[in-house]
């Protein structure tokens, strides 16, 4: 299913342990934003929760230097310079290589719960408590 990264090093492939990633491209895909509105933006999500102002920060320079995203300051007569992000072509490209695993893994994790409720049904074990 994956062709995004070279080397699968920041792929959707590897797994749900980098969820944040397309929570980021999405959350900037809808509009360009600051890391500090980013990371409030996340904040309102449900789980798995935002990462520490570092991580996040680590995440965005690290998708920069991928090609996902890219960043400029902008400054403003009433405050410091902010660092404002948003999407490239690669970016969204890989926010849709995300989509599609997730819809594929939802899927497989669909019928892997309609598998264990029918053993449940069948009475052959005993249902989670």
């Amino acid at each position: 299913m994956c062709d995004s990264i070279e080397n699968h090093r920041n792929c959707c492939c590897r797994g749900l342990r980098g969820f944040i990633k397309p929570r980021i491209l999405l959350q900037i895909a809808r509009k360009p934003m600051y890391g500090y509105e980013l990371l409030e933006s996340l904040s309102e999500m449900v789980h798995p929760g935002p990462p520490d102002p570092g991580g996040l920060y680590r995440i965005l320079r690290t998708m920069e230097q991928d090609g996902m995203l890219t960043s400029k300051w902008q400054t403003n007569d009433n405050g410091p310079a902010k660092r404002i992000y948003q999407l490239t072509e690669k970016g969204y490209l890989h926010l849709q290589n995300w989509i599609a695993t997730l819809a594929e893994t939802r899927e497989w994790l669909d019928q892997f719960l309609k598998d264990y409720q029918d053993l449940v049904q069948s009475e052959k074990i005993e249902p989670l408590r």
